[in-house]
């Protein structure tokens, strides 16, 4: 991995900038962000819970003018149209990042968010691809990582798992969703946790998707489907 450097090391250049992962610390007016986490004032491409793996293929595909044998031969073998139906990554969604790059060298920084995915060999050995690419420059904001048939579905509450004292914050249409109001203290469950914690109605979020705050977050994929009681 001698392409890709670590982002606290590193001084970033001023290019434009593709953030993989929700890292609204890595704003500027020069990034475009991959997020299924809407993030108000920026520039955003809102992708499905779970399907990273997909949306880093779409990216390679997108990007990568010169592959090595190996990433010509997965590309060659997967359903590119399947992919951007599941990740909701579109050709409308592609075209938007080929205007947002134009002719010039792009910094891509990859979070926990891709690397923690139950599929993060196979998206890091993508994301090691696309470094070698002579118009794109790889970095890492977190060191922690962990062939694509199928996506995983998450349907039902799903939260975004940071550390932090006990608090759960939503949006108005996931306090809908959960059935919860503003204040409430309701009981989260999971297969690693079950906890109670403070809801607050935040209104600076959108979406379907709440931030779950735990003192220690278990070492894996942040994104998670819960139940609520």
């Amino acid at each position: 991995m001698d392409c890709i450097f670590e982002l606290k090391k590193t001084q970033i250049p001023q290019n434009k900038k593709i953030i993989l992962g929700f890292a609204p610390h890595l704003l500027n007016s020069q990034s475009l962000i991959f997020s299924p986490i809407p993030i108000p004032n920026a520039q955003q491409i809102n992708y499905e819970v779970g399907t990273e793996e997909g949306v880093m293929l779409l990216l390679a595909q997108k990007l990568c003018a010169q592959p090595s044998q190996n990433l010509q031969g997965i590309l060659e073998e997967i359903d590119l149209g399947y992919l951007s139906a599941e990740s909701n990554v579109g050709e409308e969604e592609l075209e938007e990042i080929e205007e947002f790059i134009g002719d010039e060298k792009i910094v891509i920084i990859i979070t926990q968010d891709f690397l923690t995915h139950p599929k993060g060999q196979n998206i890091l050995s993508i994301f090691e691809e696309m470094a070698m690419q002579p118009h794109i420059l790889c970095l890492f904001d977190t060191l922690n990582p962990q062939t694509c048939t199928s996506l995983p579905e998450y349907n039902g509450l799903v939260v975004r798992i940071t550390q932090g004292e006990p608090l759960l914050r939503g949006s108005q249409q996931f306090s809908l969703f959960a059935k919860l109001k503003n204040g409430d203290t309701p009981t989260i469950s999971h297969q690693e946790f079950c906890i109670q914690a403070p809801f607050v109605l935040d209104e600076s979020l959108r979406g379907t998707i709440a931030i779950l705050q735990l003192p220690t977050p278990p070492l894996s994929y942040p994104y998670q489907k819960v139940q609520i009681k």
